[in-house]
């Protein structure tokens, strides 16, 4: 049982739950659980998800760093995957905007 007043806690949110993101629902193939760390906010359906090459160039970097930036200004919040290269670069743009990012991993939280 996890005390719910522990701010890094992982929820999971099933498939049929309200609290799962309505534009995830409409994918082709959506996960039937999300493990969540923070929290969702409606807002976050305005969202794009900026993914690439691990062993992205520096310019790739750069871009995808600079884009991450101008869509956190416009509100807009940016979605990576939480690897190496263009996945990095994303929040590393985001954040210092004061804009949202949400890391999107392929497997539970227990695994790297």
């Amino acid at each position: 049982m996890r005390p719910e007043h522990i701010r890094d806690a992982i929820a999971v949110i099933m498939s049929d739950d309200a609290a799962y993101p309505a534009h995830v629902r409409t994918n082709f193939d959506p996960p039937s659980l999300l493990y969540v760390r923070g929290e969702l906010r409606p807002a976050d359906g305005s969202d794009v998800a900026i993914v690439g090459a691990r062993r992205a160039t520096e310019h790739g970097r750069a871009v995808a760093e600079h884009l991450a930036r101008d869509l956190a200004t416009c509100g807009i919040t940016v979605v990576s995957g939480m690897a190496r290269g263009i996945d990095a670069a994303a929040p590393q743009g985001a954040l210092p905007a004061r804009g949202r990012t949400i890391a999107v991993l392929g497997c539970g939280p227990d695994a790297v």
